[in-house]
């Protein structure tokens, strides 16, 4: 899809086939992609909305006047639609047919006459220097010269847009792309929220408050659309400490005193190696559940009395040691 700036901070609302919250401008267009009909988009970062249209385009008189919205289409180069007409769009405007080969990257959303190129998916303007290889240190002055960063390979879809803009290899010999999905309860979100890079290194399927058992009926749901969507893939299942550890407003506590929820988890993760060997694209690793002192955790939420939970520490230390 390509961006048309004449509609910047423009906004068409109405007769939306879709308004809904997406995380970012890859999910919407994905959305897009996906529904039947949608031929263009409205999405907005700073409060993630996206907005989903049948029309390729619209008229700018026809649009309201909406900071931060941005307008995105599958046929750039469409003359727009008349709004007020009882036609459909369809009947006054000849659209493309749905297999034609629209590029995936512009020109114009980018530093114009300076060799950049624009990747809707990564959002992304990069350039390709033809040159001798440099130092690490040269390479990131050259590019702090012209206002930008040495690009950082952070996803598969970067990386293969570089190599296509290069004109290298789509895949190196012996080459096969895994992507890494990490499962997990609100632990998956502290790491990610924590994380020093730009972007999060992984696809991540988390949920506050779950057990075991409900990310492996995550994983369940999702796995066949993941494997169609990047065709390998390996789930790190990251559970534990909400089958352990149950709520009791602000504070926590053990959920049992004996060893029953580690049969629970047990058995969640025969379940779990069970969905994944029936998928030929999908493996799965499992990372250990943090032993967090339960006394501390109550203390950094106020607890007049922390102390007390201290017994409930040596009885989960002992539940890992067995």
């Amino acid at each position: 899809m390509s961006k048309d700036s004449n509609l910047s901070d423009k906004l068409f609302n109405q007769s939306a086939l879709r308004n809904v919250s997406m995380a970012s401008l890859v999910r919407c267009t994905r959305l897009c992609l996906d529904t039947s009909n949608c031929k263009s988009l409205f999405y907005d970062r700073e409060s993630r909305r996206c907005q989903l249209h049948s029309a390729p385009t619209y008229k700018i008189t026809d649009c309201v006047d909406e900071i931060g919205w941005r307008f995105y289409t599958k046929y750039p180069g469409i003359d727009p639609i008349d709004t007020t007409s009882p036609t459909t769009p369809s009947e006054t405007t000849p659209v493309p047919s749905e297999t034609t080969r629209v590029p995936s990257y512009v020109e114009a959303n980018c530093p114009i006459g300076n060799g950049y190129t624009y990747h809707l998916f990564t959002d992304s303007c990069i350039k390709a220097y033809n040159s001798n290889p440099v130092k690490l240190s040269v390479a990131k002055t050259k590019c702090q010269q012209e206002g930008t960063e040495l690009v950082s390979i952070t996803n598969f879809y970067k990386w293969q847009f570089v190599s296509t803009i290069i004109d290298q290899p789509q895949f190196p010999p012996g080459f096969q792309h895994k992507t890494a999905i990490l499962v997990s309860d609100s632990k998956g979100y502290t790491l990610r929220n924590n994380c020093l890079q730009k972007e999060f290194p992984l696809e991540t399927w988390c949920k506050s408050g779950a057990t075991t058992e409900v990310l492996v009926n995550l994983i369940k749901t999702r796995i066949a659309k993941a494997i169609k969507r990047h065709h390998h893939i390996i789930i790190y299942l990251w559970s534990g400490t909400c089958d352990l550890t149950t709520k009791e407003g602000k504070y926590i506590k053990l959920k049992f005193h004996n060893n029953r929820a580690i049969k629970i988890i047990e058995d969640q993760y025969k379940r779990a190696i069970s969905i994944i060997d029936s998928y030929q694209h999908a493996e799965i690793k499992f990372i250990d559940c943090p032993l967090i002192s339960i006394s501390n955790w109550n203390k950094s939420k106020g607890h007049k009395r922390p102390e007390t939970y201290k017994v409930e520490d040596l009885k989960r230390k002992n539940k890992y040691r067995n």
